[in-house]
C-alpha cells in the first residue's frame, strides 16, 4: 500500500481524487496522496491505522498537508474529520457541487506543463526520495510488530484497542473462535 501512495503522491501527472461520504483508512491515505484533493458534499475522513491497527501509513504526508500536530492528533485518535476540519487544516483543495465544478478545478490545475510540475514538485520537496525510503521502513516496523492479525481481527470502528485493553483482549479471543470455526 506505502509503494501505491509513493506512485500517486510522485505521479508526473495530475491526480484527483473527490471524496463522497467517509472515507477511512486506505481510502483517505490515497485521498492525502493526490495532488488535487476535492470534496463533493457533506465527506469525512478518518485515519484509523496507527490506533487501530498498528500501521504507520501515510503519516508523513498528511503531517505535509495538515501540520504535525493535526496529523498526530488526527492519527493517534482516529476520530472521523469533518470536511470542514479538514478544509481548514489543509487536507482538502476545493469543494465542488457539480460535474463542471469538478471540470473547473481540473482545469485551473492543468495550467502548467507536465514537465514544470514535475520541476516544481522536486524543488519543493528536494528529500522526497529519503522520504519515501523512509515512509516504507516505518511501515514495515509497524507491521512487523507481533499481532497484526489479531488486532485487525479486533478492530472496530469507534471502539479502538488503545481505548479498553480488556475490550481488545475480548474481541482478539472472540475473533480467533470465529477464525477457527
Amino acid at each position: 500500500m506505502e509503494l501505491l501512495l509513493q506512485r500517486i503522491a510522485r505521479a508526473t501527472f495530475l491526480t484527483v481524487a473527490v471524496a463522497r461520504g467517509r472515507a477511512m483508512g486506505a481510502g483517505a491515505d490515497i485521498f492525502a496522496a493526490c495532488r488535487l484533493r476535492l470534496v463533493d458534499g457533506d465527506a469525512s475522513f478518518a485515519f484509523p491505522g496507527a490506533s487501530g491497527f498498528g500501521l504507520v501509513l501515510g503519516t508523513r504526508r498528511l503531517a505535509a498537508l495538515v501540520g504535525t500536530s493535526t496529523a498526530l492528533d488526527w492519527v493517534q485518535k482516529a476520530h472521523v474529520v469533518s470536511a470542514q476540519e479538514a478544509q481548514r487544516a489543509g487536507l482538502i483543495s476545493d469543494a465542488i457541487t457539480s460535474e463542471e465544478g469538478l471540470a473547473e478545478v481540473i482545469n485551473r490545475s492543468l495550467h502548467l506543463p507536465a514537465h514544470m510540475t514535475a520541476a516544481l514538485r522536486a524543488a519543493i520537496e528536494p528529500e522526497s526520495q529519503m522520504n519515501d525510503a523512509k515512509d516504507l521502513e516505518s511501515l514495515v516496523r509497524s507491521a512487523a510488530h507481533p499481532g497484526l492479525r489479531d488486532r485487525i481481527l479486533a478492530y472496530q470502528p469507534g471502539n479502538l484497542p488503545h481505548a479498553s485493553p480488556r475490550l481488545m483482549v475480548q474481541r482478539t479471543i472472540a475473533a480467533r473462535k470465529v477464525v477457527s470455526k
